[in-house]
Formats: structure tokens, sequence, C-alpha cells
């Protein structure tokens, strides 16, 4: 069995977003590789975030993954003080939908792709 490693925005009981290290669990299938157990969602959307775009704190609209497609490198910062770089594959669980959220800027001012995908609740 291998796991899918994802960054995990979350926040606290009094609205305070952190960051933890959070992996999915994946199985080996018949046709070769491993897949991991079904997750619900609603909508997918593409987006491109213009070159040097920084957005200020914001919680999270909904529950959602957020994969880095192409394009520069976003650093994702924490209410509680704590930054990370989200670099193309790398995969993000932002959960922090009420609080003072998160805020995130171009690292290296370049254009970002990247698909999001709402989580079923």
């Amino acid at each position: 069995m291998s796991k899918i490693k994802v960054l995990n925005i979350w926040a606290d009981e009094d609205g305070q977003s952190h960051f933890r290290d959070i992996e999915i669990d994946t199985r080996e299938i018949p046709q070769g590789g491993t897949i991991s157990d079904p997750i619900a969602t609603t909508n997918l959307w593409f987006r491109t975030t213009p070159e040097a775009q920084d957005m200020d704190w914001h919680p999270a609209p909904r529950r959602q993954f957020v994969i880095a497609l192409g394009g520069g490198v976003a650093e994702i910062t924490a209410s509680d003080g704590e930054s990370s770089l989200v670099n193309n594959g790398d995969v993000v669980l932002v959960e922090d939908t009420f609080g003072k959220g998160h805020k995130s800027r171009a690292f290296d001012g370049l254009p970002r792709q990247s698909v999001f995908i709402g989580l079923a609740d």
C-alpha cells in the first residue's frame, strides 16, 4: 500500500488556521499501480492566477482540494504565522472555511495554473 502526500490547511475551534501533512491511503489494483477509495466531490474548476497576484487574508469558500498544475510557486501563510511553498504537482486540502483564513502570494512572480475540486459534505 502506498500513500499520497497532501498538505492540509485547517482551522481550530478559534478560527486560527494551521498546516499539517496528511496522507491518503491507496491500494494495489489488478491493472497495475494503486488507487485510493473514492472521494465525494461537487464541482471542479480550472484556474489561472495572474503573475504577482497576492491575496490577503481569506477563509476558503468551501472544503476543497487544490492541485498545482503548472507555472509559478505559491507561498501560503496560515494565520498562526507558518508559511509553506506549493510547487507544481502538490496537492493541498483546504479546510479553513471560517476564521481569519490564510493568505497566498506568487512566490516567484509567475502566473500559476491549478485545479480546484470542491468536496461534498
